[in-house]
Parts: C-alpha cells; sequence; structure tokens
C-alpha cells in the first residue's frame, strides 16, 4: 500500500466523517453501544451513540477505530500509534458534545469508551515522537542529550529546546551540501518512492552545475 492509498484508508475507515457537523438534540436521551467489528481487513472498534426524541430517533458512528491489522507491519504499526489513538477519542469526545451530551453522562460514556480503548499517557506519546525513526536521524548525536533519557519527565527543558533548534540547523546545512545524504533520508520518509526521489536530486543536482 503506497503513502497516499495509506492517508485514504486511514481518512474513509478511521476518521473519515468525524469532521462532519452534527445537528444537536439537548433535549434528546442518549445511550452509548460499543462493539468490535469486522473491517475489510482489519478488527474495528466501532462506536455508536444512540439519541432519542418523542417521535424521533437517531443512531450515529462517532467512533472507528483500528484495533488490528492484518497484512503489512507497517501499515498495522501505524494503528497502534499513541497519536493515531488519542486523535480517534479526541475526535469521538468533539462528536458527543456536537449531539448535545453533556456533563455528568459525557464523562460516562468517554469512561466506558476509554476501557475499552485507553486514552494514551503524555508519557507515551513524547517517547513516541522522539523515538521516530526519523526524528533521531535529525537530531542525530543531540537525541541522546536529551532531558528526557536523564530524568524520565515527558517533556523539553530550555536547553533541549536549543539544542533541537542547532541540530536541525546541522541538519539544513547537511541535507543541502550531501545529496547522498539527503537521499538516504528522503528514502526514510518514503520507502516507496525511492527511484522518483533519486532522480529529483539528480536534476537538482545537474541544474546547480550548471549555473555554476
Amino acid at each position: 500500500m503506497h503513502e497516499w492509498q495509506i492517508s485514504s484508508y486511514l481518512r474513509d475507515t478511521t476518521l473519515g466523517n468525524m469532521n462532519k457537523k452534527i445537528k444537536p438534540w439537548p433535549t434528546a436521551s442518549f445511550a452509548l453501544k460499543i462493539k468490535f467489528e469486522p473491517g475489510i481487513s482489519a478488527r474495528e472498534l466501532v462506536v455508536y451513540l444512540e439519541r432519542r426524541l418523542p417521535g424521533k430517533f437517531g443512531r450515529l458512528e462517532i467512533m472507528r477505530a483500528i484495533v488490528k491489522q492484518d497484512g503489512s507491519r507497517g501499515i498495522e504499526n501505524m494503528f497502534k500509534t499513541a497519536n493515531y489513538k488519542k486523535r480517534c477519542l479526541e475526535l469521538c469526545y468533539e462528536k458527543i458534545m456536537q449531539a448535545g451530551v453533556t456533563e455528568p453522562l459525557l464523562g460516562k460514556f468517554m469512561k466506558m469508551i476509554y476501557a475499552k480503548y485507553p486514552m494514551p499517557s503524555e508519557k507515551e506519546l513524547f517517547t513516541e515522537q522522539i523515538n521516530n525513526p526519523i526524528y533521531k536521524k535529525m537530531l542525530g548525536p543531540t537525541w541522546k542529550k536529551l532531558s528526557f533519557h536523564k530524568t524520565g519527565e515527558p517533556k523539553f527543558t530550555v536547553e533541549d529546546i536549543m539544542l533541537i533548534k542547532n541540530a536541525f540547523k546541522v541538519f539544513k546545512e547537511k541535507a543541502s551540501s550531501d545529496t547522498g545524504f539527503l537521499l538516504k533520508y528522503a528514502k526514510m520518509i518514503l520507502p516507496n518512492k525511492q527511484t522518483e526521489i533519486s532522480n529529483i536530486l539528480n536534476n537538482s543536482s545537474k541544474s546547480k552545475r550548471k549555473h555554476k
């Protein structure tokens, strides 16, 4: 599956339609239904919100999250990320509020969802960010100097921010002067586009030589 296909799959099967506004029924009675459903090649957690008014009934799908994906390990790992889980839950919360659910019922519903699909901790989100191979490549030796490795605190200090700025500056300078280095990094980000990346960088190098 290519990058654009992955993006489309994410949009259509998990986060799709989540940005669509819901008309609120503030005086309705609400019920939450949580179930696991088989997808095309995945097991999905689906959350439905049911709401009732006299002579009126509505059932909304407010969350659909991949919990087990068959096939490519890379794609499966994408759905396991803390960032993906957090975004799914945030969008779900927004949809429940839009539907007209207020506290304390809103909090009760979210606890029911968290029991099946826990919200990632700040530490999980932070470590996922700094352990990203692309991020580590950009930071280079600076990565090991981050305060988190000493304190375990999931946050950047002022010193960390200065180190990161300097590391990114070095990375940018090296990437602009070393085509081989840039090519290696670009292939990490887009492994299925290696031929296209090589052609673009080679053409760019030829163009620079002509203008010297």
